[in-house]
C-alpha cells in the first residue's frame, strides 16, 4: 500500500475522480453511447 503522503497518490486520484466525472456525465448525456 502507497502511503497517503505519496506525492503520486493525490494527483491520481484527482485523475480518476476527473475521468469517472467526465464518463458519468457522458452517459448522462449520450444514454444511448
Amino acid at each position: 500500500m502507497l502511503p497517503v503522503s505519496s506525492p503520486l497518490l493525490l494527483p491520481s486520484r484527482r485523475l480518476l475522480a476527473l475521468l469517472s466525472f467526465y464518463w458519468l456525465l457522458d452517459l448522462v448525456i449520450f444514454p444511448n453511447a
